[in-house]
């Protein structure tokens, strides 16, 4: 009788949850989307219900659809966007919103956090900079802003640590997660004490770091009764969707990387050897003795959604065709690299420039502009900002001799060979560019012993749909264009400093003046 294992990822934008047979192919998927709430400038954040709401569903609609016995699932494992900072009372009941990795309000808490540790020294326990991406200054912002629901607070965990709880009633955090968290010694796997007890963080709110592999539990009977599975399903740790997509892409060893492309960017790396770069970052592998380099980009397919969500009128039951469509417009009315420069940059940028208050910027259009040429300096962007990081990799020492694409963005054709073009590096798309499922399901199975080597079976399910090789018509101006995007940032990176801070002023002094 046929065996099943799912994998499940919870995105910036949707989730995602693919059913897969033992030999890696897809016996069936859904996804659902969800609101991300952009309370004010630099300020994200999304309704951990919401993500729950989509699991169940999604879980729902791939049994229904494809009549699986539910028994014959053995496992699952969940993987999710990171890092984000997610409390819960001791009853697992979230007591706020979740800060997603997007939200960049704790500048002055990483100040602070640079005034009181040894910044040398911590980044050589984390391979990280100081930065509002990361978990410990979410938790200094929560613990000083919103001080109640802080004493409340039992646990903070991930997306899919609650997504894990939902299913288990157990709480869970993996060492990658950890990895992510600024407070955790990646060397010598342990919680940095001396860190969290100079900002009073017990580090019993984190809950016990297992590898991504490990048994977490089997469903509960309220979770079966909600998403139709069976009691019987082992659901594991699971880890970060970087790394469940380095995995499906069988990025493990030296030399091999792949960008998954979906809301964000994110160019991940392998090394076989701790390797730190202060303007990328580092996290952990879920495979022994790899680790993982990765450039991350803040809102390089968001940009491509503010396109689609703000210069056109869809039929919501049209959104499956919108990316097509922006395609075909581009073929159409900019088929050649244009004149438009595009900086990615719509809530602040990560990797390689960390600059919360940089903003997305249209250079060169005029009265000529079409709305395709928009779209293509788009394109354009996002493949300008994935150099920008893969340059920063190289100049540090880092070797990539292959590369892969997986996620949404590896389905445009157009986008591709742009961004083969702007790389001048061949990019290779797996069969499955689901961007993390197939990883999340390779972990499952290899905690279940279906799989005894995840490199081994990574390396065999992955296969090569299509390469995009450079247009070497393009690649010379391309890397002319590449220096322009690089000068107009860091040219206007002052200005767009000094215009964050004469609107927080505004906005202050408006504020003060209603009440």
């Amino acid at each position: 009788m046929e065996k099943y294992l799912l994998g499940i990822d919870i995105g910036t934008t949707n989730v995602k949850s693919v059913l897969f047979d033992l030999h890696g192919t897809v016996i069936g998927s859904a996804q659902k989307e969800y609101e991300t709430i952009f309370i004010r400038d630099g300020w994200v954040e999304q309704d951990p219900e919401k993500w729950w709401s989509a699991v169940q569903s999604t879980i729902l609609q791939i049994l229904q659809n494809e009549k699986i016995e539910k028994n014959n699932i053995l496992a699952l494992g969940v993987s999710c966007q990171a890092p984000s900072m997610l409390p819960v009372d001791r009853e697992g009941a979230p007591l706020r919103n979740a800060l997603i990795w997007m939200d960049r309000r704790t500048e002055s808490q990483c100040r602070r956090i640079r005034e009181t540790v040894d910044e040398d020294k911590l980044f050589e326990q984390t391979g990280n900079r100081i930065d509002p991406f990361f978990i410990l200054p979410k938790i200094l912002w929560y613990k000083e802003n919103e001080p109640d629901k802080y004493d409340k607070t039992y646990k903070i965990i991930q997306p899919n640590g609650y997504i894990n709880f939902k299913l288990t009633n157990e709480y869970s955090m993996d060492n990658i997660h950890a990895s992510l968290s600024l407070a955790y010694d990646v060397k010598n796997n342990k919680w940095i004490d001396d860190v969290l007890d100079v900002f009073n963080i017990d580090k019993e709110i984190f809950p016990m770091v297992k590898q991504s592999s490990d048994i977490l539990g089997r469903i509960s009977k309220k979770a079966a009764l909600d998403t139709g599975l069976s009691e019987s399903t082992i659901v594991i740790t699971g880890t970060v969707d970087g790394v469940a997509a380095a995995i499906e892409s069988g990025v493990i060893d030296e030399g091999y990387a792949v960008e998954m492309t979906g809301t964000s960017s994110v160019l991940l790396i392998a090394s076989n050897h701790l390797k730190y770069n202060k303007n990328l970052t580092f996290m952990q592998h879920a495979v022994k003795d790899s680790y993982l380099i990765f450039g991350a980009m803040s809102t390089t397919g968001a940009s491509l959604k503010w396109i689609r969500d703000n210069l056109y009128k869809w039929d919501p039951e049209q959104l499956d065709q919108a990316y097509q469509s922006l395609d075909a417009e581009v073929l159409s009315d900019a088929p050649l690299p244009g004149k438009i420069v595009y900086l990615p940059y719509l809530m602040g940028e990560r990797s390689p420039i960390w600059d919360s208050y940089a903003r997305g910027i249209f250079a060169g259009i005029s009265l000529e502009t079409k709305r395709g040429e928009l779209i293509r300096a788009v394109l354009e962007g996002a493949a300008f900002a994935l150099r920008h990081n893969l340059e920063e990799a190289r100049n540090s020492g880092v070797k990539v001799n292959h590369l892969l694409s997986v996620g949404g963005g590896a389905n445009s054709d157009i986008w591709m060979t742009i961004k083969a073009s702007v790389l001048n590096l061949p990019i290779s798309v797996p069969y499955n560019s689901l961007g993390a499922p197939l990883g999340d399901a390779i972990l499952a199975g290899h905690a279940v012993g279906v799989f005894p080597d995840i490199k081994q079976t990574a390396m065999s399910f992955r296969k090569i749909k299509k390469t995009y090789e450079p247009c070497q018509q393009w690649v010379d101006y391309y890397s002319d264009l590449f220096e322009s995007y690089k000068s107009i940032y860091s040219s206007t990176r002052q200005t767009m400093h000094k215009m964050h801070d004469q609107y927080q002023k505004f906005e202050h002094q408006f504020n003060e003046s209603q009440v």
